[in-house]
């Protein structure tokens, strides 16, 4: 359940995350709204920064080449680190599943 719990969370801020790449207009209008009417004026300054360098950063995610290298990349470094826990189980006779090693 918990898995599925934080799966859930995982592919809403993946949802979240790619639907501000590709929409920046409308997230900088909302987070401006947001911002003016929350936010107080003594962090504004830093918050924006931060809030347009994260814009700045999701820009990978509006090219499908990129978001491709960087879910092999991701597949390849999970599964090596997989395989290293699979190693290190099996010479200290650890008995366990596998899935428990992953």
């Amino acid at each position: 359940m918990t898995v599925i719990g934080f799966s859930s969370i995982f592919l809403a801020a993946l949802g979240a995350f790619l639907w501000m790449a590709l929409d920046p207009r409308r997230v900088s209008a909302l987070y401006a709204f947001v911002a003016d009417h929350v936010v107080p004026n003594r962090i504004r300054p830093k918050l924006d920064a931060f809030f347009y360098r994260f814009m700045e950063g999701l820009h990978f995610l509006r090219s499908g080449r990129d978001i491709l290298m960087v879910f092999i990349t991701s597949v390849f470094i999970w599964l090596t680190e997989t395989v290293k826990y699979w190693f290190v189980m099996h010479a200290f006779s650890f008995s366990v599943s596998s899935s428990a090693s992953c």
